[in-house]
């Protein structure tokens, strides 16, 4: 009997799923060719590594375009459903993102402040919308959360640096952050465009994706 999703949520940190990158460029190349919201929510969550309520709780006035950073200070609520003005640590956090993947998300460049980059991300997201897709390209299965695992340990292979995957991911302290990495500060800008390493799925210009 297949597990549900609040067991698969229940999960210990040894059972999660870290794909390698020839896992993520093959189902991310099946999902931009399929469903191309969901690509650039996976897209978006994969290279900053958000919790998954933070990704719903970003609005529009938290990029900068220009310096290619996501103000992390907002959260989706799921328990009274609605936004909160704070994250789960109750401190707000900058966090780079490379170029090349912020320009898959230039249809989004006309969106109001006040607006939801990704709002119809759910806690059953993962389950309801990206396992499909995840079973088509014959990758293992992720769960949303998942990817914030994936994220952690492949900026740690690239970067080597314990500390600054734990302000990159907003952890109040390294244990946590330990558990997160399978096997502070400025220092950060560009620390994520190690993890473009072979990536085939990059191939839709920015111009493209604005009319979409």
């Amino acid at each position: 009997m297949a597990a549900s999703p609040k067991e698969l949520c229940r999960k210990k940190d040894d059972d999660i799923i870290c794909w390698s990158l020839a896992e993520r460029d093959r189902f991310l190349s099946l999902a931009r060719d399929t469903n191309f919201r969901a690509y650039q929510v996976a897209l978006f969550t994969l290279f900053t590594g958000l919790r998954p309520g933070e990704v719903r709780g970003l609005l529009a006035d938290c990029v900068d375009w220009n310096a290619c950073t996501i103000t992390v200070k907002r959260m989706w609520c799921t328990k009274r459903n609605r936004l909160a003005q704070y994250t789960k640590t109750r401190k707000t956090r900058v966090i780079p993102i490379p170029r090349v993947i912020l320009d898959q998300l230039a249809d989004k460049k006309g969106l109001a402040p006040d607006q939801q980059l990704f709002p119809e991300t759910c806690n059953s997201y993962g389950w309801i919308t990206l396992k499909p897709l995840m079973e088509a390209a014959g990758v293992r299965y992720v769960g949303f959360h998942g990817m914030r695992h994936n994220f952690a340990s492949q900026l740690y292979e690239v970067t080597k640096d314990l500390l600054l995957v734990r302000d990159t991911l907003g952890h109040a302290n390294i244990a946590t952050t330990n558990r997160y990495v399978h096997r502070l500060n400025s220092k950060l800008t560009g620390s994520t465009d190690g993890l473009l390493a072979g990536a085939s799925f990059l191939n839709t210009p920015a111009s493209v994706i604005a009319i979409r």
